[in-house]
């Protein structure tokens, strides 16, 4: 049995969602069967998807000085093989995930030194913030309120860097994956990069797609939805607006991304 459970789970001080999976994790040890726990932290892909470095500018939720725990999902698909092929080795043992420790300031830095000396600056991405405190209040809890009054995941992060080290058929490399390390690989050094829109651009954009999604459900989804999919929609509408946010969002940003490429 493999689990995947979250780091710092048994922390007082963590996020509810965090904490749900100890019952998970207490359950596996009285139950007799054999399983390795898995503990990731926050991953650098979901950085990446939700704040892509823009021309001179690295974004995130937190004050830029706050080193935050990140893992690769590279990572975290390496160290599952490995606790599925060597089965008797880490049978029972709750293993820590953590392969990066860096600030938004610092991440700024390796930017531009990776970029010859063009200029980054960490800022912090208000609006993404604002939203997901009134929309989605547990994705708050993790990513703003955990790091800043309890700083963040606290891993033991020697786990990976030994499992790496150990196991290079799984990882195709030894050693963890970094933030820099990722962008560096990706040809973030040469790359043309988008460029950062204000905050009133941001805004309108989402306000446009938001305006024309809506309406477009409001007058077809009573007749071609299934009446206890439009009801639920009507009831959970904070969740799935948060979902629509997400995707306008992406959808800007793939726009913006070919825009930069072609």
């Amino acid at each position: 049995m493999r689990f995947l459970s979250a780091a710092n789970c048994h922390e007082e001080g963590s996020p509810a969602y965090i904490k749900s999976k100890l019952p998970v994790e207490k359950a596996l040890t009285l139950s007799g069967i054999s399983f390795t726990i898995l503990r990731p932290v926050t991953f650098i892909e979901v950085w990446d998807r939700v704040h892509p470095v823009c021309n001179g500018r690295v974004a995130g939720m937190v004050p830029g000085d706050i080193e935050l725990q990140m893992l690769s999902t590279k990572d975290l698909g390496g160290a599952a093989a490995m606790s599925l092929i060597n089965k008797g080795k880490h049978s029972g043992e709750i293993i820590d995930l953590a392969g990066d420790k860096c600030s938004g300031n610092q991440l700024a830095e390796s930017l531009s030194r990776m970029r010859s000396g063009q200029k980054f600056t960490y800022q912090i991405a208000w609006l993404t913030r604002i939203i997901i405190y009134f929309f989605a209040p547990l994705v708050y809890d993790e990513r703003v309120r955990f790091p800043i009054e309890q700083g963040g995941f606290k891993a033991d992060m020697k786990a990976l860097s030994q499992i790496s080290n150990d196991f290079p058929e799984c990882f195709n490399r030894k050693g963890p994956l970094t933030y820099a390390r990722i962008l560096l690989s990706s040809g973030y050094d040469k790359r043309t990069l988008p460029t950062a829109k204000g905050v009133g651009v941001t805004v309108l954009q989402y306000i446009l797609l938001m305006t024309g999604f809506l309406g477009v459900l409001a007058f077809a989804g009573p007749a071609l939805l299934p009446e206890t999919l439009w009801e639920d929609l009507k009831r959970r509408w904070a969740f799935y607006g948060l979902c629509m946010l997400l995707a306008a969002g992406m959808i800007l940003q793939a726009l913006s991304r070919k825009t930069a490429s072609s």
